[in-house]
């Protein structure tokens, strides 16, 4: 059926100002059409006309009125269409008007910011040339910006980590206890101070100390530790250089040993020198069987090679050894993010695989 003769037909039962009445294939193009042809409507669209409140044409297509009673019902119920279509169509203007309004409030309201950030910078610039007070205030705020301490800091926690925050910046050392302080969350705010560029700098003040204590005594263990805190700030280079002067064999004692190859085996892990680190993790297995360290560092070194089998048999045999499940979790979560995407896909596999609950993680 044409448009037009749709047209003709909705303007017949005052449906005109319905959009789909005057669309082929409309709704109520289709009802329209069938009162035209046979007067009569299937139930479903009889208790359409019923719940969309279009009662006169319901009432028609029902048998209960004639079309010259339908009319003047029809008509009112189109003015009631008409005008809440008008009233929405004004509220609609409203709306828009509204929102323009707020725009152009918020516009200004940014230009106004704008020029505030402007004075408060210039008198900011001229209070730090009046005092000292203000150059402290800003030192902390750079210092804080530095380690990635920008957030909120619990008013009675602030004394003490500035001080450590200067303490460390300045290259001193700080004790055990003030680094577990760091690196523990606080019970009423959940805060935990201990950001990746501070571990950082802890752990380099703390590798240059035990380098030159190493130096200084020629204790090996102080070497080893070296090494720890250099392969934790990123700089496994220094922990290699460090190593390669000392002549393993020589020394006495397997767990010493073991030790050394293991620390160093890490650095060439790092360094992604892994068949030198498997060497060294299997000489320093050799030598202490049931220390958990070398099966780490081999199942580590088997992973980031794409063994994944071997990988999972040396942390198995870690976990033998006292290793926790926990912890071989959290070293495979970090080999997985530093593998590429075809590594990845292996070591996924692989993991869900061996249990998909455990190891959702690795899912894409």
């Amino acid at each position: 059926m044409s448009r037009d003769i749709l047209l003709n037909t909705a303007n017949k039962y005052l449906m005109d100002d319905i959009e789909n009445a005057v669309h082929p294939g409309g709704r109520f193009a289709i009802i329209l059409e069938k009162l035209e042809t046979n007067g009569k409507l299937s139930t479903v669209l009889l208790k359409f006309l019923h719940h969309r409140g279009f009662h006169a044409l319901h009432r028609l297509a029902a048998g209960e009125l004639a079309f010259v009673d339908y009319l003047p019902l029809a008509r009112e119920e189109q003015d009631e269409r008409r005008a809440a279509a008008e009233k929405e169509a004004c509220r609609i203007k409203f709306l828009a008007e509204a929102e323009e309004a707020e725009r152009e409030r918020q516009d200004r309201a940014r230009h106004e910011r704008y020029e505030a950030e402007q004075r408060a910078r210039m008198e900011e610039q001229r209070a730090r040339m009046e005092g000292p007070r203000y150059q402290a205030k800003i030192r902390e705020r750079e210092l804080r910006r530095q380690y990635g301490l920008d957030a909120f800091i619990d008013p009675k926690n602030y004394p003490k980590l500035m001080g450590l925050l200067r303490n460390l910046d300045k290259g001193s050392r700080i004790s055990a206890e003030e680094f577990l302080w760091l690196s523990t969350q606080d019970d009423d705010t959940y805060d935990c101070y201990l950001t990746e560029e501070l571990a950082k700098r802890y752990h380099l003040i703390e590798a240059k100390y035990l380098a030159a204590e190493f130096k200084r005594t020629g204790d090996p263990w102080q070497a080893v530790n070296a090494s720890s805190h250099f392969r934790k700030c990123d700089k496994p280079q220094q922990a290699e250089q460090l190593l390669g002067k000392i002549e393993i064999s020589r020394l006495k004692g397997t767990k010493l040993q073991s030790a050394l190859y293991t620390t160093r085996g890490g650095a060439k892990r790092d360094l992604r020198a892994f068949d030198t680190a498997l060497e060294l993790g299997h000489r320093a297995h050799e030598l202490t069987p049931r220390d958990f360290r070398p099966c780490t560092l081999l199942g580590a070194v088997y992973y980031e090679q794409g063994n994944c089998e071997q990988g999972k048999t040396w942390y198995g045999r870690a976990v033998e050894r006292g290793f926790e499940e926990s912890q071989v979790d959290n070293e495979l979560k970090s080999i997985f993010r530093r593998l590429d995407s075809d590594k990845q896909d292996a070591m996924r596999g692989h993991l869900l695989s061996l249990d998909p609950k455990r190891y959702q993680w690795a899912k894409k």
